[in-house]
Order: structure tokens, then sequence, then C-alpha cells
């Protein structure tokens, strides 16, 4: 046996609640396994993966590392009940005689599927009431470590048909909590609907009925079993629950007898294990995160230093890597059943010509009711596997994917999951481009000693780009992709800071991409065209979650005209500027209605933050444009509109604040019960900041929202200088309205909920519910002629005899201190060469090599230096 672990391993220490991760590939069984190891001396060790095969290959691992009292319980290893199997022996340790703290392999590493550990249930005979059990999972789960080998379906469809003789169903479960009101399309009408828990009746006596005379009940069996587990909570619609009493006619049933429950995990599942780690390369990106983001998460952030690149892809793993996709640019819809089924075998014969070309065997991931009948299936080489292959190392020799899956919930399924807060956006990264990732990364991917070329095919263009992205790992670099029809593969910039336009690896400035006039990242937006829309690119690095994961679209200033003139009309879209760096230099436009502009500010103030420095970001309501060639700065010279103003109150400096504006004034003032002369009436919202507390009742903040939008600075100020002179009429002269209020450009931290004052949070809407009450109640802005803003003109002449090439050949020229020199050509270009921020930034990068990560880190230090030093860019 291998004792090193035992002896010289130095563990972590677990957390409540803990997740690993990291990308595929990088080690993070290994680094489990020893960890796992290590704690089966103090613990028992529950390890969970989605199949069979995984555990397997758990339980080599294992053994190789040393590793003595494992035990595999699935239904192929374990004759007769494997629940209880595992109870009793988990409880054999936990309460029997073999106590041996310290020992190597005294507690047992027990290999579980996913299956089993929600129909765990400890429980021991209660002697002094014969017949009775005593819940003991809290005790038993506190002696157990759990770690769960990547996410498990979160949901599961439970299919009853019951419309027949529905007392099968309603004896034993009733409506329970009514969960959302919610609409349903039913018999080609919209109704309205709402949704409700499941429970049982008597739980007793159903599970006595389960135990005794389960095998009666057939497909209704794990309706009931999911009824009556801790781990799961059942959903139905009440339409669906009241057509069970009602016969209707099978030409006129749109359900085919069907009646739809659905089965969601929840907190039961996660709670009271001595400790809980979840193993994934999709945890942020998952439904499960979704749903579980209250919970408090603990990242292994010292497990994850010791993977491989620190947990990420190599940095030239792109370099191997070909992307194909199938659907044509101009097909707005995402692939689906529906869509396979009319183009299914045009596309087969794309595959087919395209993988003979190679001349490789590849991998098949298909639907499995496609299994059969297609002739690429009877290809030479076709390896058929499902979407569900987590983990496997089974297939890291193909260096061939085909990933034609329609993995889009049905309509019924998606319509739950809607109303339980999940958007599209959401469901469709964790369904498909999760699914697509792990997939492609069972290939020779995830081999880090292989230089094969490996050549993914895949449906959608935006498919594509998410997965080159995601195979970046944490480096910026060039993923070729191409449509199927296409001969040769456009390098595209993807991964670290690449949300400009793509440039090309020859240097040139001109991409060879077709796209160069699209973005980096290719969206997934239901109904929206593909051109300029794209998703927050600071969701990494933002803790307010819940914004980017609407379908807000963002848009870079960079993108926005120079000049009302450049394209006729200015440009007047609601929206705020997003600013994710403490240093303000990195703005986004993120574009949004003003009604979801204030759902989303409601949902950040809602979200919990404990150091608004590391945890929060922050905004302006101002938009910004730029002159060509240079990048939006947040400056009054900048300014382009505005279609809200905010207000910061502080108080006063009179002893205990007397005469002092409080948020219940502002709405007493600001929202009268009836509009009489002489009073406004407003839309606005009002919420607490992050400093309001017991000592500062009197900070609060108000956003304005106006009628039309404030297009110059000083018709900014004379907005905010009108309401405030509603305010002294109220009788508050020294209000505590912060002065710097009136600044245009002023950057606010966003709304958040200071976790050690909970209860001073507070966000309230006043008559900006509807489009109309913001017709009739949003300020109208004073008139202001604004002032044409100040845009660099002082542009200096070109210097006689200055030459791009001859300046670069100087600095190729030199033989140390490379690095060095990279800020002296990068100044003789803007000085001499007279060259506008991004043609300087380009010659820099044709003279570094791209695959250098500090050669490209320098160059981005050196452009940021230049931009302060360069007096005419500014």
């Amino acid at each position: 046996m291998d004792t090193i672990i035992y002896n010289n391993f130095k563990p972590q220490l677990l957390p409540p609640l803990g997740y690993l991760q990291a990308d595929c590939g990088t080690g993070k069984s290994y680094q489990t396994i020893k960890q796992v190891i290590h704690h089966s001396r103090f613990n028992v060790q529950l390890v969970v993966c989605g199949k069979t095969d995984l555990l397997d290959q758990w339980e080599r691992d294992l053994l190789a590392h040393g590793a003595n009292n494992v035990i595999k319980a699935h239904y192929k290893t374990v004759a007769g009940n494997v629940n209880q199997h595992v109870t009793d022996t988990v409880l054999n340790y936990c309460y029997g005689n073999n106590t041996c703290e310290g020992v190597a392999g005294a507690c047992p590493i027990i290999l579980i599927t996913f299956a089993t550990l929600v129909n765990l249930n400890f429980t021991i005979p209660d002697y002094e009431n014969p017949g009775e059990y005593l819940d003991i999972n809290r005790a038993v789960r506190s002696q157990c470590h759990l770690w769960i080998d990547e996410l498990p379906n979160l949901d599961e469809p439970r299919r009853v048909w019951a419309k027949n003789n529905p007392g099968e169903i309603k004896q034993w479960l009733k409506l329970d909590r009514k969960v959302s009101d919610c609409r349903t399309e039913a018999n080609g009408k919209n109704i309205a609907d709402s949704l409700h828990n499941v429970a049982a009746i008597d739980s007793s006596l159903l599970r006595h009925e389960m135990m005794t005379m389960g095998q009666h009940y057939h497909d209704k069996r794990p309706l009931l079993q999911s009824v009556l587990s801790r781990n799961e909570t059942v959903y139905i619609k009440k339409s669906q629950w009241d057509l069970m009493n009602k016969r209707v006619k099978k030409k006129n049933d749109e359900d085919n007898g069907e009646t739809y429950f659905i089965s969601v995990l929840n907190k039961g599942l996660l709670s009271g294990w001595g400790s809980c780690t979840l193993i994934s390369a999709d945890f942020d990106r998952s439904k499960f995160f979704h749903w579980f983001k209250s919970s408090s998460f603990t990242p292994h952030n010292a497990i994850r230093s010791k993977l491989r690149n620190g947990g990420n892809h190599p940095p030239d793993l792109l370099k191997r890597v070909r992307i194909v996709y199938a659907m044509p640019d101009d097909e707005k819809r995402l692939n689906s059943a529906n869509y396979l089924k009319s183009y299914g075998e045009t596309l087969d014969k794309k595959f087919m010509r395209e993988v003979e070309k190679i001349g490789q065997p590849f991998l098949l991931c298909t639907n499995t009711k496609r299994n059969e009948g297609r002739e690429i299936l009877d290809t030479e080489g076709c390896k058929v596997i499902t979407s569900a292959e987590h983990g496997s190392n089974s297939f890291s020799d193909y260096n061939v994917l085909v990933f034609d899956c329609a993995l889009r919930p049905e309509p019924k399924h998606e319509g739950i999951l809607s109303t339980l807060g999940f958007d599209r956006g959401t469901l469709h990264t964790d369904m498909v481009l999760n699914a697509l990732y792990q997939t492609a990364c069972r290939t020779s991917i995830r081999n880090d000693s292989s230089s094969e070329t490996v050549t993914i095919f895949c449906m959608e263009r935006s498919s594509a780009f998410d997965l080159a992205n995601r195979l970046s790992g944490a480096s910026r670099g060039f993923a070729y992709i191409r449509h199927i029809d296409e001969q040769g593969y456009q390098p595209v910039v993807v991964g670290g800071d690449s949300g400009t336009s793509p440039e090309s690896p020859n240097g040139h400035g001109k991409s060879a991409c077709k796209s160069t006039t699209k973005p980096i990242f290719a969206p997934f937006d239901v109904g929206l065209e593909r051109k300029e829309k794209f998703s927050l690119p600071h969701t990494k690095r933002c803790k307010f979650r819940n914004i980017p994961n609407k379908s807000i679209t963002c848009e870079n200033t960079v993108n926005l005209p120079a000049t009302p003139d450049a394209v006729g009309a200015p440009c007047r879209r609601a929206g705020m500027t997003i600013f994710t760096h403490h240093n303000s230099r990195s703005p986004e436009f993120v574009k949004a209605g003003l009604l979801k502009q204030i759902r989303e500010l409601r949902e950040a103030a809602q979200q919990t933050v404990t150091d608004r420095n590391s945890e929060g970001y922050r905004f302006t309501p101002a938009i910004f444009k730029r002159a060509e060639g240079t990048q939006a700065k947040r400056d009054k010279a900048s300014f382009s509109h505005a279609h809200m103003l905010v207000l910061d109150f502080d108080g006063n400096d009179k002893p205990n604040h007397r005469g002092s504006m409080t948020a219940r004034d502002f709405v007493r003032v600001f929202n009268p019960g009836q509009k009489k002369k002489g009073k406004v009436k407003l839309s606005f919202a009002i919420t607490n900041t992050f400093n309001t507390s017991d000592s500062n009742p009197y900070k609060f903040r108000v956003f304005v929202i106006l009628s039309e939008p404030v297009t110059s600075p000083e018709q900014y100020r004379a907005s905010v200088e009108l309401i405030e002179s509603h305010i002294v009429k109220a009788g508050f002269k020294d209000s505590g309205l912060d002065p710097m209020s009136k600044n245009a450009v002023q950057i606010y931290w966003m709304p958040c909920t200071n976790i050690q004052h909970k209860k001073h949070a507070f966000f309230e809407t006043y008559n900006c519910s509807k489009n109309r009450e913001i017709e009739r109640h949003g300020l109208k802005p004073p008139k202001f002629e604004s002032k044409p803003a100040h845009l660099p003109n002082d542009r200096p002449k070109v210097k006689t005899g200055f030459s791009v090439e001859t300046v670069k050949a100087n600095y190729l020229a030199l033989t140390d201190n490379r690095r060095f020199g990279l800020k002296e050509l990068g100044t003789r270009c803007a000085t001499q060469g007279a060259m506008f921020p991004h043609e300087v930034e380009r010659v820099l990068l044709s003279v570094v090599d791209r695959a250098d990560c500090e050669m490209m880190k320098r160059v981005t230090d050196t452009m940021k230096q230049l931009e302060n030093e360069i007096r005419w860019w500014k």
C-alpha cells in the first residue's frame, strides 16, 4: 500500500459546503482522491457519481493510490436493496464498534450513484414505540463527508397517465403551497395559472403502501417516491392538476392523457453533512448553482492551486483545436428536435463528407431517439456516446467529435422552470453549452501530452464561439472556426480581454475572419438577431450575479457613434454604464428598457454583500460617446445622454440630522395621494445604501425616471436642481442631498444589502411599473441647449520621414531588454507617427509573440502607460 498520502500529505480543512471548479483534464479527480483517502482516517467518505462506469473508474484510482477499504454499491454489485445496504454500512461505522479514528482505512470509502444518495434515509427502530422509527439523519450525516463528482440533474420530469383514474394519484397526494402565479397555453389560449408544491396526504401511510404494494403502481412509482423524499420537491401547475378530474376526448387532449409533474432537488440534499464538496467544471454556469446560489458555497482555492495550469486549460490548447458549426449564419432558431427532423439528413451528409476527409474514427453524440436508421451510424469508425459522459476518460484517444444533440427542454418543462426563476439563457447554457464542452473534453483535448489536431463539429455558431472561449482557459488566443460549407478556418480572438474586434495573427491589422465587425462572443439570445449583441463580458468577475443571468444585452462603448452627425440622429437608447474595475477604466454600456433596469436594480439590491470593495461594482446613469480611434471616457466632454437621475441623501451636520429628509419624507413629497396644484408626482425607485444603519438612518438613494433623456451635463444638473427646488418648497432646506448628485458623470456603487445591516435594506418603486406611468409621471427635463462635446482635435502631423516598418525594425534589432523597448516603440508611433491608440496597440502586437503571456501583459501595461502620458490622446 502507498502510505505517502497518509504520512506526508497535507489535507485541506473542508467547509460545510464547498466546490472545486476547474477546467476538464486538469487533475481535479486526482487531487480529490488524495483528500478522500486522508479524511477516511476519521470519517466515512461517500463518493457520488452519475453513472456506474464512473464508479468503476473511481474504484480503480482509489485502489491504485493506496485506499484499502473501498465499497462500491450499485445494482450490479449488491444483491437486494442498494439503499438499505448503504444505510446499514454507514450506520455500522457511525453507531457500531468500528471506531478507529486516525488509523488508515478505518472508515470506508463508499462509492454510490446519485439515485442512491437521493433516497438515503437514516432511521432506526423506536423500541419505546413498536412500529415507529427514529429519524437520525442529522446525527449520521454529521459524521460523513460527501463528495459529488460532476453535478447531478437538478430536475426530472415525472409523467403519469392518470386522467382516466385520477383516484390513483389524489388518494395519496394533494396540492400544497402555491409557489407563484403564471400563464399557460391551453387550447390556443393564454390562461391564468399557478404553480404549486405537491405533498403526501399521509406520509406514513403512503410509505407503508409503497413498501408493500409499490410494484402495482408502475409509472406512478417515481412520482410517489419523489414526493416522499426529503431531498426533492415536486411541482405541478394547477391547470394540469384540475384536468385529472375531467374526461377529455382523445382527439381534444393536447397532453395525450399525460399529467406533467416535475421534481427538483432541494437544500435537504446538501445540508447536515460533515462536509459536502461538489466537483465540476461547470459549477457557476449550471442550473444547480442558480438554484442553490443562496447557500454559502466556499471555493476550494487551495486545492485548485495544485491543479495543472492552476485549473485552466493549457495556453496553447487552441492551436490544435478546429471547430466547425453546421447551422447557417442567418438561421435565427436554435437546434431542436423539429429542426433536426427537417434538416437532419442533409446535415448527416455534410458531417459524413467532412469526417471522410479527416479519415479518423469519430465520436457521435446524438439523441437516443436518433440512434437508428441513420446512414452516418454505419460509417466506419463511428462510436455513439451520450451527452451524459461527464468525467469519463474512456474516449481520450479520439480526435473527432460530431455533436448534434437537441437538448432544449420541452415546452411544459421549460414553462415550470421559467416560473421557478430560470430564464432561457440559463437553461441553454446548462443543457446545451455545458454539455457540448463536457463532451468535447472527452476527446484527446483532455490529454496534455497529445499533439493531435482535434476537430469538433457542433450545430450553432454561438455554441462554437462559447466552446472556443472556454477552451482558451485564462489566456487570450486564436480559435479556428468555420462553417461546414466553407473551406478555410477563420482565426478569431477569444479569451482574456477579447471584447473588441478580432485581429489577425499575421499582424497586418485586418482579420482574415469575415466577422470582423461582430463581437467575439456569439450569444444565446432567443428571437434577436446576432449582430452586435452578446452577454455581459463581466459575468465571471461580478458578484451581483442576478443581473448577468438575465437576458440583458451589453454593447461596449467602443461601438457607440462618435457624434450625432456620424449617423444622423443621436443614439438615445435607455441604459446605464457599468464599471467592473475599481479604476473605472473599463466602461460597459448595459442596454435595457427602463422597466427592465428597475427590475435589475431591485434584484441587485437584494444581494447580500460583506465587503463592497471586493464584491461590488459601480455604475453611472450616463451613456458616453467617443471619437473615432479613441476609448470612451467618463468625463463631461464624452457625455451623450441619460434616462434617469441618481440622488444620494446623506443627512446634514446638525444635531440628530435635524431638518434632513428621510426616505418616507421623499415618498410623501413626490408621491402624493392625489396630484394637487403645486404638487409633483414622479416615477422613481428608492433604496438603501451600503452604509444605511441605526447610526446613519438618513442615508438613502433615489432613481428618478425621466420622461425623455437629458442630453448634456448642464441639463442633468438643471433637472436635479428642479427636484431640489421642490424639496425646499416642501420645507426641507437642509435636506441632506449630496451636491455630487448634480454631477452627470458621478459614479455610484450598485445597490446591495449590507449583511451587517439587513434590517435596514429596502427597495421600493413608485409610478414606474408600466410604460404609460413613466410617460405620465416621468420627470420632464428643463429645456437646456447642450454644448458641443470637445473631442480630440489636436492630433499632431506625421513627422517627415517617419516609417512604421523602420521603427519596428529598430525594435526587432534589439538583442536584449525588448520588453522595455515596447514603450519607446509605442511612444514614437504616437508622437512621430500621429497614430491613435488602437493603431499603436496593433503595431505592438505585431512585434511580440502572442503565445508569450508575459509579453502580452507587457503590451497591455504599455498601452495603459501611454494613455496617461500621450497628451493629445486625452
